[in-house]
């Protein structure tokens, strides 16, 4: 959830168009009605869209972007037209009922954003619940401001209170983005922290770290933005753990270089972080590569080891116009109540070193 140039220019097109709202919605005192009433809706459904899509990219929604489908778009801006200018002229025709239409048919958009992104997350971080107060506070407070006035009859102070409205709308939209960039900001460096550059997997010390964490009992599991707590039954679990050697890979930077080398480890990165989509994979140093498989038999774990040999053995890596074809060892056990950590790290390294010794291309479990 990385705040990416996109995502700010969306960010961006917000405030302008915000704007540009406010600027338009006062020209209808001047004589210019329709204008004011189109280009109001206008620009803010496009400033309201331009925020929802910042929103729908940062938190990964595999929605289409409204922006892509342009005749939607337009016809949504021409809906909210008629509808206001319907209003204005066979209902209200004041301007203080013209604004609250106008937060009103912004809500209906800022909320059906915040339930399409955040609909179904577990955790909400603080700049999630800023976002949230901000877009849920602002319309209520200028539609609060609008009913206040009618009701007194404070028309006088109503473009005051308005104004001060305004800014402390601008005010809240600020503090929320600033949040969510140094929320990313430190995702950032989190993420930078606990993987490893090259194969994008977890690195040595995070795997460690983790596989501690999640088989001892009442742990504490601490994250950019979250903390865990983990309570596994130290009585009645067994976990897998994987210790995985490209076989003969200092041949492949011999004969075809390092930078081969590098696709090499790479792809078999992917093969097995693909083959298991709820392991723990860790580039664990060079070519060797660690599995943590939660809540897994001695047979389940030797069948996922197997599929990672025989995936690896299938697949064929191209390099430039070169085909480079590996295989790997594998070195296979389990972890229980009665196993330490260390001791599991040990003996998932020595079945290793025995599949190699033994020929390579294998799983060792004994």
């Amino acid at each position: 959830m990385v705040l990416k140039k996109q995502q700010a220019k969306y960010i961006s097109i917000f405030f302008i168009f915000i704007s540009l709202t406010l600027l338009s919605t006062p020209l209808r005192e001047f004589g210019y009605t329709s204008l004011s009433i189109l280009l109001s809706c206008t620009f803010g459904v496009t400033a309201i869209f331009s925020f929802r899509q910042a929103l729908l990219m940062r938190y990964n929604s595999d929605l289409t972007p409204l922006f892509k489908n342009k005749w939607l778009y337009i016809n949504i801006i021409m809906v909210v037209f008629v509808l206001n200018y319907l209003i204005f002229y066979l209902i209200f025709d004041i301007l203080i009922m013209r604004i609250s239409i106008l937060l009103t048919d912004v809500s209906w958009i800022l909320y059906g954003t915040l339930f399409t992104s955040f609909y179904g997350k577990k955790r909400l971080t603080s700049a999630d619940k800023v976002v949230i107060g901000a877009v849920i506070s602002i319309p209520l407070l200028n539609l609060l401001i609008a009913i206040i006035s009618h009701i007194l009859d404070m028309m006088q102070w109503f473009f005051v209170l308005l104004l001060i409205a305004q800014i402390l709308q601008i005010f809240l939209w600020t503090m929320a983005f600033a949040i969510i960039l140094m929320s990313d900001v430190m995702e950032v460096h989190y993420q930078n922290s606990i993987t490893d550059g090259l194969t994008k997997l977890f690195n040595r010390g995070y795997f460690t770290e983790y596989i501690n964490q999640h088989t001892n009992p009442h742990s504490v599991f601490v994250t950019a933005n979250q903390i865990e707590i983990i309570n596994p039954s130290r009585d009645n679990y067994e976990h897998g753990l994987l210790f995985i050697d490209i076989d003969f890979f200092k041949k492949v930077n011999d004969n075809y270089g390092h930078s081969a080398g590098d696709i090499v480890i790479i792809q078999v990165a992917n093969i097995i972080k693909d083959s298991e989509k709820n392991a723990v994979v860790s580039r664990f140093g060079g070519e060797e590569f660690a599995v943590f498989l939660e809540h897994r038999d001695p047979s389940q774990t030797l069948q996922v080891a197997n599929a990672i040999r025989q995936l690896v053995e299938e697949s064929t890596i191209e390099y430039e116009d070169v085909q480079i074809k590996v295989t790997v060892s594998i070195g296979v056990t389990n972890i229980n109540h009665t196993t330490t950590i260390d001791d599991a790290l040990k003996v998932a390294d020595a079945r290793l070193y025995k599949a190699k010794q033994t020929g390579r291309n294998k799983v060792c479990y004994a």
